[in-house]
């Protein structure tokens, strides 16, 4: 399974959830989300603004990345929610 993290779309805010972004799963863009009870939990965000959010997002993005390619190899590829549980 091939899996990349494209850098052309930039991660956003999903006020339901966390901070999504995508991956490239042979070919086929797939939609990760971090959840925020994960950012809170694992990379210290300090505020609630979706803003602080995703540079939290940004900052720890390769461990976060590598987390998520597990989950999608696990999942064969298919979308993914990465909660708190998950690092």
């Amino acid at each position: 399974m091939d899996i990349s993290f494209p850098r052309d779309i930039e991660a956003h805010i999903d006020p339901s959830e966390g901070v999504a972004f995508q991956a490239i799963v042979d070919g086929d863009r797939v939609w990760c989300v971090i959840s925020r009870e994960a950012l809170e939990d694992h990379f210290d965000v300090t505020s609630s603004s979706g803003q602080s959010w995703v540079s939290t997002f940004n900052q720890n993005r390769g461990r976060i990345e590598e987390v998520a390619t597990r989950l999608l190899e696990r999942s064969s590829g298919t979308e993914r929610l990465l909660s708190t549980g998950d690092f």
